[in-house]
């Protein structure tokens, strides 16, 4: 794997087999919940081709009679270096109140675009 993060749906497949549940019955659970993850999406996640975004955690945790944490990694201090290095960007921000912040965000794995629907503002001439 080539990041601690990636383990997420290597646990995710585990959770599933440990309950002997297949990725159809575990959709099919998650549709009844009106959650919109299909078979494909747990395939995807679980051989690591795409990540599990972090607001399908609960319920994924939630079908699979699971707590949160047991899908989130153990980190220790090798592993926070590894993600600050590798998937972290951290930019400075304005001072504010007398203490430096700085923003944390993930880095894009994709360039960013417009959204659709909305234009530039352009000055009347």
């Amino acid at each position: 794997m080539s990041t601690t993060l990636d383990q997420i749906g290597i646990r995710l497949r585990k959770l599933r087999q440990n309950r002997r549940k297949s990725q159809h019955v575990l959709a099919a659970t998650l549709h009844a919940f009106n959650v919109p993850i299909t078979r494909d999406m747990l395939a995807n996640w679980e051989t690591c081709r795409s990540d599990v975004p972090a607001r399908f955690i609960p319920f994924l945790a939630y079908a699979l009679d699971a707590e949160v944490t047991d899908f989130l990694p153990n980190l220790n201090r090798h592993h926070v270096n590894e993600l600050v290095r590798g998937r972290i960007a951290i930019e400075p921000r304005m001072k504010e109140s007398g203490r430096d912040r700085h923003t944390v965000f993930s880095a894009p794995k994709t360039p960013l675009r417009q959204p659709r629907g909305r234009r530039a503002a352009t000055s009347p001439n």
